[in-house]
């Protein structure tokens, strides 16, 4: 019992982990009020569906063993959490996670679907706010190489005003890996998952809005990255 207790307290801390991970050393206090508003967007992405459902089966076990003194009843939780992982890779925990919440496929496609759904709502909101702060860092950089051309600026200070693009477009960047990730487990998630034709189609159109948008949000990525590599200085 003792060594199980350690195997959960190291999933716990693997998942504490992921969520720091996650976290901006960004001083907030410097950004304008896109930028802090992007990031506050973009940290909802911060997780993918397979962390989330990890970070929750972990807290669920240590519920599970203290509620039941470490008796059948958690031993069962923790067998049907670690099942997840053999229902097709770590995706497994996802679709494991809605088996225990929901008793029959179409409950459980609906819940994924919803899933998905407030996943594309909250990506068109990050997408408006991440071309507001692409359309600020274009204006900053022609300003830069309006002001270096005619020697207005010293290069170290227009190093300065570059890094601040540059923090931006990594932030971005790491944003729209976690959003492939998504998609990605979305995908295979719903290829675990069988019910009417009608929810399926519901899903599989939320999964290819979802594919939109990020290509979406790749391509500003792209132009902001291509602009900034035909900067004035490095």
């Amino acid at each position: 019992m003792v060594r199980f207790g350690k195997g959960i307290a190291t999933v716990v801390a693997a998942c504490v982990f992921l969520a720091a991970c996650a976290t901006s050393n960004v001083d907030q206090a410097t950004l304008t009020p896109a930028e802090k508003r992007l990031r506050q967007q973009a940290d909802t992405f911060n997780q993918t569906v397979v962390e989330g459902a990890v970070a929750g089966c972990a807290v669920g076990l240590l519920v599970g063993l203290l509620a039941s003194g470490g008796g059948k009843k958690g031993q069962g939780a923790a067998i049907g959490c670690a099942a997840g992982a053999a229902m097709g890779g770590a995706t497994g925990y996802y679709v494991a996670d809605k088996q225990e919440k929901y008793a029959n496929e179409e409950a459980r496609l609906d819940s994924m679907t919803d899933d998905v759904r407030k996943d594309n709502q909250r990506l068109a909101d990050m997408i408006a706010t991440s071309r507001q702060v692409i359309a600020e860092d274009s204006k900053t950089l022609d300003s830069l190489n309006q002001k270096i051309a005619s020697g207005q600026i010293t290069k170290d200070k227009a190093r300065q005003e570059l890094a601040r693009i540059d923090e931006n477009t990594q932030y971005m960047q790491k944003t729209l890996a976690k959003l492939k990730e998504k998609h990605t487990e979305y995908v295979q998630a719903r290829e675990q998952t069988n019910g009417s034709a009608q929810r399926e189609q519901a899903m599989d159109g939320e999964i290819s809005k979802l594919e939109k948008q990020i290509s979406q949000l790749e391509g500003d990525i792209n132009g902001l990255v291509q602009r900034r590599q035909v900067a004035r200085i490095g």
